[in-house]
């Protein structure tokens, strides 16, 4: 039993690991998208933060919102933690 809870603990310190990692890729992601405005197909032009949103979304098979929430938790984390993330962007 000890040696499944020890398995399902390792499982749980590479998930945080990729989890943090996503946080630090989508937050260089956005600080690219949003330091240039972007035009879509057929001359519609979007903020950076949308294009962002749509490249993420696409990306990860996200529905927007869920797309939305991760690119709000990553800037987030940024402004409160900003050394940590930088360390961990690629």
């Amino acid at each position: 039993m000890y040696e499944l809870m020890e398995e399902l603990a390792e499982s749980q310190r590479r998930q945080s690991h990729e989890d943090w990692r996503r946080y630090g890729v989508v937050t260089a992601i956005a600080d690219r998208c949003i330091a240039v405005r972007s035009t879509l197909a057929g001359g519609i032009v979007v903020s950076g933060d949308t294009d962002c949103v749509i490249r993420v979304a696409r990306q990860l098979s996200l529905t927007r919102r869920q797309a939305e929430i991760l690119v709000d938790e990553a800037i987030g984390l940024r402004e409160s933690l900003p050394e940590e993330l930088v360390k961990m962007s690629v």
